[in-house]
């Protein structure tokens, strides 16, 4: 995604021995015998730091929810929304909300350690599993990794689905990935599952725009929203619906900060940080389809798997099964399964 500078860089080095713990399913914040009333009339700020930029579904998303905020709580709540990584990366505003120098924020889910699972290689073969996997006990098990750290999941949002792009070739199967140095995520089984393919994965940094002409990578396990975002279209004629890998964005909010509101406030901010996660969806599944066909008016082609093709990526990476579970445990590696 695309990375301006950091504004914050104190706070960030404060946060160099905090250790995260996950968050999963929406979770009530607990009641306290010190939390204010809201008949003092005090007002609250709640900023909200975004690693995209406006007209992203997160950030369109983000202000229906701080319009709802502030209206329900009479401008008593107010909601600073800071786009295109203003704040930093996704890692670096997770680090902010853990040590409430920032009070929220939406990140891809491997960004939190307790959450990398749900990225994992084809764990979920649509979108409708993903969704009902992360709305169900698959997500209430991971929100049970909150318990003792300050962040508090509002909800569940959609980042899409991971694709495979590229500047010589259309890779129908992944024999065709042979000798290719694709561009990854930070993430060891993301990696492995290129590796396994005979590629050359490496880990790109904020701007995989700046890697591409660097010549660091030839090719991109990125999203529909970061190759159009960050104009990759421009270097990379060539993308296929791979549908590897999910990004679930959770909104996650300070728990300190929360629960520091008068109680009807912080209802007010759970709800509509649920509305955000179901508006953000359905933004996303129609932002996709803008995707695509701006692909389309930049003479990008897209290579949609037939059945049978995926169905070879399938088999192929379920060699790395057992190393997911051995990384996250059989139970919850079965239970994400059990949704597809």
């Amino acid at each position: 995604m695309i990375r301006k500078t950091a504004v914050i860089a104190v706070s960030l080095m404060l946060a160099a021995c905090v250790v995260f713990a996950g968050c999963g399913k929406a979770e009530e914040p607990a009641a306290s015998a010190g939390v204010p009333s809201a008949e003092t009339g005090d007002t609250y700020t709640m900023q909200v730091g975004l690693d995209v930029p406006e007209g992203h579904p997160y950030a369109e998303a983000m202000e229906e929810f701080k319009s709802g905020v502030e209206e329900a709580t009479g401008g008593k709540v107010t909601v600073e929304i800071i786009t295109d990584g203003v704040l930093g990366s996704d890692k670096e505003m997770l680090e902010m909300v853990t040590i409430d120098t920032l009070q929220g924020t939406v990140v891809s889910a491997d960004t939190v350690d307790a959450f990398a699972v749900s990225a994992a290689p084809y764990l979920f073969e649509t979108r409708k599993a993903a969704l009902k996997a992360l709305d169900g006990e698959f997500g209430e098990a991971l929100s049970e990794e909150t318990a003792g750290s300050n962040l508090i999941l509002g909800g569940w949002g959609d980042g899409g689905f991971r694709i495979v792009s590229n500047n010589s070739r259309e890779i129908p199967t992944p024999d065709y990935m042979k000798g290719i140095r694709i561009g990854t995520p930070d993430n060891e089984i993301e990696m492995d599952l290129f590796r396994l393919f005979a590629a050359s994965p490496v880990a790109i940094g904020d701007d995989p725009l700046a890697e591409l002409n660097e010549g660091n990578a030839n090719a991109l396990d990125t999203t529909w929203s970061a190759f159009i975002d960050n104009k990759l279209y421009k270097v990379q004629r060539y993308v296929t619906v791979t549908n590897h890998s999910f990004t679930a964005a959770p909104f996650l909010v300070s728990r300190s900060w929360l629960e520091s509101l008068p109680e009807e406030y912080q209802t007010v901010v759970m709800d509509k940080a649920s509305e955000w996660a179901v508006n953000e969806r359905e933004k996303m599944a129609e932002a996709e389809k803008s995707y695509i066909k701006k692909c389309a008016e930049k003479d990008v082609t897209v290579r949609e798997l037939n059945e049978e093709e995926r169905i070879d990526w399938l088999d192929r990476a379920a060699e790395l099964d057992q190393m997911v579970v051995e990384k996250y445990g059989e139970k919850i590696f079965e239970l994400a399964k059990q949704y597809n």
